[in-house]
Formats: C-alpha cells, structure tokens, sequence
C-alpha cells in the first residue's frame, strides 16, 4: 500500500485503487479473522497506519474485541499446536491495546490452552510397528506356455 501510495501516485485511478485496498482491509478486520492471520493483519494495518484515509483504528480494535470475545469459535478448527499457541501470545499482545481486564484476557487463553490439550489428547500415540516374520516368497513359476498365453491375445490382434 505505501508503494501504491508513494511511487504510483502519478497512475490514472491509483487513488480508485487504494480506495479499494482499504476498503478490502477494513472488509477483512471487520469480518470473521483466522488466528493465523489476525496478528499478520494488525501487524499489517499497524505499519501502514498513517497511509489510510480513513480511522483504520476503530476497525483494528473492534476486530480484537471480537477475537477476545469469540475466542472458542475462531479455534474450533484449529488444529495446530503452534498455530494456538501463536494466537495466545497475539492475544496478549494486542488485549491490552483495547483495554481487556486480565481476567477476561486470562479467560481467552484458558480456552485456548483448553483446545490445546483436547487436541493433544485426540493425538494417540503411535504403537511400533509390529515386524512379523517374514514369509518365504512363494517362486514364480512362469514356463514357456504361461508366457505364449500371456502375450497371445496381444499377437493376434
């Protein structure tokens, strides 16, 4: 965005366009977020914040609100691990920017650290494979006529 606005800023309806791209953005944060592309969002918004014509911060906060708020539902499908554990930490990154109590933030991240033990307790351990005897290979026994028989309906066509 900071391209578009500095070096084409000379393009006919490069004014049109970014009008669009914020547009888009503020479509995204007011929208339903993945927690993998919540914090890359802010992060985003945050170091392209002077370039928006319009109060991109309203947006940014609400959206994570609605994180804090609809914290079980935006884990449901997660089933990652890391993926989890990166949103606990976004979420104690980006709570305190909005003001959320601590114990609302410490409520959020028991829900999440809840999912991750309810994933890691679907995760069976593997059992060893079991190496059974081997069997001796039953031989082959291919003589001259099984091969005459193999190929004739290929030699007669």
């Amino acid at each position: 965005m900071r391209s578009l606005k500095d070096d084409y800023e000379d393009i006919d309806q490069a004014a049109e366009l970014f009008e669009k791209l914020e547009a888009g953005i503020i479509a995204l944060l007011d929208g339903h977020l993945y927690p993998d592309d919540f914090e890359r969002l802010c992060d985003a918004v945050d170091g392209a914040r002077d370039l928006f014509e319009t109060d991109i911060n309203i947006h940014v906060e609400q959206a994570i609100e609605r994180q804090i708020d609809n914290v079980r539902s935006n884990i449901a499908d997660v089933d990652s691990e890391s993926t989890l554990n990166d949103y606990i930490s976004a979420l104690q990154r980006f709570a305190p920017r909005i003001g959320v109590p601590v114990s609302t933030l410490n409520i959020a991240i028991k829900t999440v650290e809840s999912r991750i033990s309810e994933i890691n307790g679907e995760v069976e351990e593997a059992s060893a494979p079991s190496v059974a005897e081997e069997r001796p290979r039953e031989k082959d026994n291919f003589d001259n006529t099984a091969l005459e028989n193999l190929f004739a309906p290929l030699v007669t066509s």
